[in-house]
């Protein structure tokens, strides 16, 4: 909630009688001060709360932990790919096998032996360019916003001690009858004052708020996107293996495994996945 303006009491024939003697800063308003929107002096286009923060630093620490996660599993998939590829190439070496299949499972197992070392690269990846980095900017970016909101929440509470003050001291002086025309503009000035300098300070605050999450999550992407290169490079050059002389018999020789279940109705510009349709997942 935006620190609202103080409710201020008009000069008239019964100035001189007791009511509302000066420029109110009400406590409600004092209290509302810790509630945001964007409708102060100088507010940027997006107002960053302290509940946005908290999903910010969750929402990246939780993209460390998933990375970590894959990283551990593609490291349990490679060795399990090497696996393959070895009890293939026992398989090759056996007397009982002709030299053409001995040839083609040579082959299969170079193939899966490459993926086993892709996967490996790919871990590694994740490793040295997501996780490292982000894991390093993640305590800058705690640390940073830790002392950006207690240095604003210091200098907001300050401000408001003031404006408290002078309300305080121009309602003393109101009752005591020893206040005039000209006291009353110089009283509303100087909280007019003081209300404005509180609201530079939010929208300060709040553009640097914005600021810093902008920038903090270009950087979370610059990373993603070099993880995103790589798995695509990786997958291309697996792909490429499609034309090796050794594997390309194997791959006439056998029909399309995703073809399996005929030509989807629609004909060719139909979507046609593989996976089961998600209304028979129970």
């Amino acid at each position: 909630m935006a620190h609202p303006r103080p409710l201020l009491t008009t000069p008239s024939s019964s100035f001189a009688r007791p009511g509302p003697p000066s420029p109110t800063f009400s406590q409600r308003s004092s209290t509302a001060a810790t509630s945001v929107v964007g409708d102060f002096e100088g507010a940027p286009e997006r107002i960053v709360s302290k509940k946005d923060l908290r999903a910010s630093l969750a929402a990246y620490e939780e993209l460390i932990s998933a990375s970590r996660a894959y990283r551990t599993a593609l490291t349990a998939v490679s060795s399990a790919s090497a696996s393959f590829a070895l009890s293939i190439e026992r398989c090759a070496r056996l007397k009982g096998v002709s030299s053409d299949s001995a040839s083609a499972l040579l082959a299969a197992s170079g193939l899966h032996y490459m993926i086993a070392n892709q996967e490996q690269v790919l871990g590694d990846t994740l490793r040295g360019s997501l996780e490292g980095p982000l894991g390093e900017q993640l305590e800058v970016h705690r640390k940073t916003v830790t002392e950006r909101t207690v240095a604003y929440e210091r200098a907001q509470t300050d401000l408001s001690r003031q404006i408290r003050q002078t309300e305080a001291e121009n309602m003393r002086h109101g009752r005591r009858r020893q206040r005039d025309l000209s006291s009353f503009r110089a009283a509303l000035t100087q909280l007019q004052a003081q209300v404005d300098e509180l609201d530079r300070l939010k929208a300060a605050y709040y553009t640097s708020v914005l600021q810093a999450e902008e920038e903090t999550w270009d950087f979370v992407l610059s990373k993603v996107a070099h993880v995103v290169r790589a798995s695509l490079d990786i997958y291309e050059r697996v792909a490429a293996k499609g034309s090796d002389s050794a594997l390309e018999p194997m791959l006439t020789a056998n029909p399309d495994p995703f073809n399996a279940y005929g030509q989807p109705e629609g004909g060719e510009d139909k979507m046609f996945s593989i996976l089961t349709p998600l209304g028979m997942l129970s």
